[in-house]
């Protein structure tokens, strides 16, 4: 079960050479819509290389990777490469205060062009700093970046840094590179961060020498490194036993672990998972109940109307543009438990009416004027 992923803006410029002049260097800059910079990057270079192919020329056009620059245009932050490296060059500042900040900033615009400024810092006195410089390389992408990591993941290295290590190498790493004793010795880590962070790498490496070491840790004492578990396990262990290890954590007096089923339930099913799920929506702990709100938005089931519109307080009417694609897309069968809706608020009122004013208008689309005077006629019996 995936959700639409949210799509950001990024500029790629890409410097090529052509054979007529291959003495010469040329660049060209695209500005794609991408929900990451490495998919960005793909989508630009398709780009590039469906005008070579369209273009007759008898030249061709080869692309100087090494140069290429791809960054996250963000607003009221640096949007060129030379501004970019500008606020790179903070990282020289002895204020330890400037260099945090600017490394939070280069890690929200992703571009690796100033990863050479960023790998001393993992050598910097401050545990905060390597921590953070561990995690910016990670979030700009440059693969090359990984031996550095490496280098910097030894047993007595901050919980932090190898943390945030173990986060970049999930990003960084391709199928083959050397990692695999690495997160093999992190699963087994006193430190939780360090072992949830583990688990997240084998999961998202796909790493089969790793995968079967996990199954210890679902009587982990961490609630995060139990959801991980699950998630990392669920298509390839036995799903009977990892959704009852995941009901007891439902049921757990921790409300922490309560809240990371929640989190699980987001991305897989089980059986009675509406049942489950609205269970943890009424808990009277925030974060329990975030959390379920967001893993009945994943659901599609009829059975969900009444509930999405019983939540739709302040907190959550933000989301009801989502809910009404929900019920567009189901149609006509939601129509009934729509109709059956007593709203307690005014809020869930209009957000009511505003689904059936839509659906009228469906009904009118498809049917014409009688189809639509059946639903105005079912909608005054029915008085939402």
């Amino acid at each position: 079960m995936t959700s639409a992923k949210l799509l950001f803006t990024y500029s790629v410029i890409i410097p090529y050479s052509e054979s007529a002049s291959p003495r010469k260097r040329f660049t060209i800059e695209y500005s794609v819509e991408a929900p990451d910079r490495e998919t960005a990057l793909q989508k630009a270079e398709r780009e590039f290389f469906a005008y070579t192919q369209y273009n007759s020329a008898a030249w061709v056009r080869v692309i100087e990777r090494e140069g290429i620059r791809v960054w996250r245009m963000i607003p009221n932050m640096p949007q060129t490469p030379q501004s970019i490296d500008e606020l790179a060059g903070l990282l020289r500042s002895p204020d330890e205060d400037v260099i945090y900040n600017t490394l939070t900033s280069l890690g929200a615009l992703e571009d690796a062009g100033p990863s050479s400024l960023i790998t001393p810092l993992l050598g910097h006195p401050s545990d905060d700093i390597k921590a953070l410089a561990a995690e910016t390389l990670g979030k700009v992408g440059d693969p090359a970046n990984l031996p550095v990591l490496l280098r910097h993941y030894r047993p007595e290295a901050p919980p932090r840094l190898k943390a945030c290590i173990l986060s970049s190498l999930s990003r960084l790493a391709r199928s083959g590179d050397p990692i695999s004793d690495v997160i093999a010795s992190a699963i087994g880590d006193p430190d939780p961060r360090v072992r949830a962070n583990a688990v997240e790498a084998v999961e998202r490496l796909k790493l089969p020498a790793t995968t079967r070491m996990l199954a210890p840790l679902l009587e982990d004492e961490d609630n995060r490194v139990r959801a991980n578990v699950l998630k990392a396990l669920w298509d390839t262990h036995d799903r009977a036993r990892l959704a009852i290890v995941l009901r007891e954590m439902a049921a757990n007096p921790n409300h922490w672990m309560r809240a990371s089923a929640a989190f699980v339930l987001r991305h897989v099913r089980i059986e009675g998972q509406l049942k489950v799920v609205e269970a943890l929506l009424n808990d009277r702990i925030p974060e329990v109940h975030a959390n379920a709100w967001k893993a009945i938005l994943e659901l599609s089931d009829i059975e969900c109307i009444p509930i999405w519109f019983e939540h739709l307080n302040p907190l959550h009417v933000a989301d009801f543009p989502r809910i009404q694609g929900k019920l567009e897309t189901i149609g006509k069968p939601a129509l009934d438990a729509l109709l059956s809706i007593k709203p307690r608020s005014e809020e869930e009122l209009r957000c009511l009416q505003t689904i059936l004013k839509t659906f009228e208008k469906q009904a009118w689309d498809r049917e014409g004027w009688l189809g639509w005077i059946k639903l105005k006629q079912r909608r005054f019996f029915s008085n939402p």
